[in-house]
């Protein structure tokens, strides 16, 4: 029986979460669902990034999914 199998990678977008998802793009998983938790606790340029590493999770074909979130330090209270 083939199984249409859907993965999901939680990603925080810095070097070994790219790491991971070039090792799974080589492995050529498809069905992949990409989720970054937006955790309000990085510098002024980091949603720079995750744009730019949104972008490339779409250009592989895959699906991108920002968790937005009430933010850390408002958790931490």
């Amino acid at each position: 029986m083939d199984i249409d199998r859907h993965y999901v990678i939680f990603s925080s977008f810095g070097n070994d979460s790219i790491a991971l998802m070039e090792i799974a793009r080589k492995a050529g998983l498809k069905n992949v669902d990409v989720a970054y938790s937006n955790t309000k606790w990085a510098s002024q340029s980091w949603p720079e990034r995750v744009e730019k590493c949104a972008d490339i999770v779409r250009q592989m074909g895959w699906r991108f999914t920002e968790i937005p979130s009430e933010g850390f330090k408002e958790m931490v209270k």
